[in-house]
């Protein structure tokens, strides 16, 4: 059953589906288009490749108003869409972060050390959604990333609402941006 937060949509997709195509059948029928018509497509501003990048939906071949964004851990994949300049998902299983040493890729300097693996996976998945939603992923680095709580910011780019998915053996989050601004 999908989760809906504001004006976006999240789908929990378990057991190896697809999350590409449960994205594109959620969105078919939240539109009422058939869900043949529909693709998930990739661009990276990088490089150019369509093997990665930030994702979005076509229909027909022609662009769909909406901001996307997947995002995979073993056994479950989240795929989520909505009318809003830019969003982001990230899921992994809880307490991954369990390196210490990730400490220094990850915190941002005003913010305090964390006290174990929950909390710097809890911080990893919130600053990659963000990092998303930004159209960055991990060309930024997440140290440059300030959790606010309920809000990430950056230098030169808008802030970025946080939101803690609720997922049994998982630590997820949602990053949307509500209004155009700047991105990477």
């Amino acid at each position: 059953m999908p989760l809906t937060i504001g004006d976006v949509t999240i789908l929990v997709v378990r057991d190896g589906a697809e999350a590409h195509d449960a994205l594109a059948d959620a969105v078919a029928a939240a539109l009422g288009l058939p869900a043949g018509g529909l693709r998930v497509i990739h661009r990276c501003s990088r490089c150019g490749s369509t093997d990665h990048g930030v994702p979005a939906l076509t229909h027909r071949g022609r662009p769909l108003p909406l901001a996307v964004s997947v995002s995979r851990a073993d056994g479950v994949a989240l795929a989520a869409f909505g009318a809003v300049a830019g969003l982001g998902v990230d899921v992994e299983v809880a307490g991954a972060a369990a390196d210490p040493a990730l400490e220094r890729v990850l915190r941002h300097a005003v913010e305090a050390p964390y006290p174990g693996a929950d909390a710097r996976t809890r911080a990893w998945v919130r600053k990659e959604a963000a990092l998303k939603a930004w159209g960055c992923g991990l060309h930024l680095e997440p140290a440059t990333v300030h959790d606010r709580g309920g809000a990430a910011v950056a230098p030169g780019l808008p802030a970025a609402t946080l939101h803690d998915l609720e997922l049994d053996g998982y630590q997820a989050a949602l990053a949307v941006i509500p209004a155009p601004g700047a991105s990477c």
